[in-house]
């Protein structure tokens, strides 16, 4: 294991500025506590604005970034691990994840609630989603203590277990955005130019 150095482990973008998320989150995205995101409150009649639309995607390229580096420490356990990278990691993880789930509730879920009389589904497909994002916080909470473990030099749990958390961990958040950008997202775009009240009352 690599051991960390005595600089500071204020988290940096998991991406290291190599990937267009770097240009579009603020610098402070990392820090970590678990703050809730200061959002307008959104009327389910009020179409998205394209900067909104732009702020998930970035956020989701960012989640894509945090597994791909997630994936990076499975695959090189139990001994060519950098140790302050988990460190950075697990002071990182919930908390970033936290701000992203907010904003994409806060944001993309009152418009698409807007579809629920042309899509009854659409109710049951965000409250699935709301699930998920819960599932997935809690999980984050058991990836950080691991990762803080593996950072702190006292590997538990095991490697062969550490990976299979990690990659169920990843493997779930990816099946989450890939969703929610193929499915949920061209829908807000669509209702830019045909917000679901329209559509309804030309029905």
């Amino acid at each position: 294991m690599v051991a960390p150095s005595s600089s500071s482990l204020t988290p940096p973008c998991p991406c290291k500025g190599s990937t267009p998320c770097c240009a579009s989150v603020p610098a402070d995205f990392f820090r970590p506590h678990r703050e809730r995101p200061i959002i307008p409150s959104r009327r389910h009649d009020m179409p998205m604005a394209e900067s909104e639309l732009t702020r998930i995607r970035n956020n989701h390229r960012l989640l894509l970034a945090l597994c791909d580096q997630l994936e990076r420490i499975a695959d090189r356990l139990p001994d060519g691990i950098d140790r302050q990278e988990c460190l950075v990691l697990a002071r990182a993880l919930g908390p970033a994840l936290y701000r992203i789930q907010t904003v994409e509730e806060t944001l993309a879920f009152p418009v698409l609630a807007g579809w629920q009389s042309l899509e009854p589904e659409m109710a049951e497909t965000l409250e699935r989603l709301r699930f998920e994002h819960q599932s997935d916080l809690c999980y984050a909470e058991e990836i950080q203590d691991m990762l803080r473990a593996y950072g702190e030099g006292r590997p538990s749990p095991a490697p062969d277990a550490a990976g299979f958390m990690l990659r169920g961990f990843f493997e779930g958040i990816r099946r989450h955005v890939a969703f929610e950008r193929q499915a949920l997202l061209p829908l807000a775009a669509l209702m830019r130019h045909a917000p679901a009240s329209g559509v309804l009352r030309s029905a």
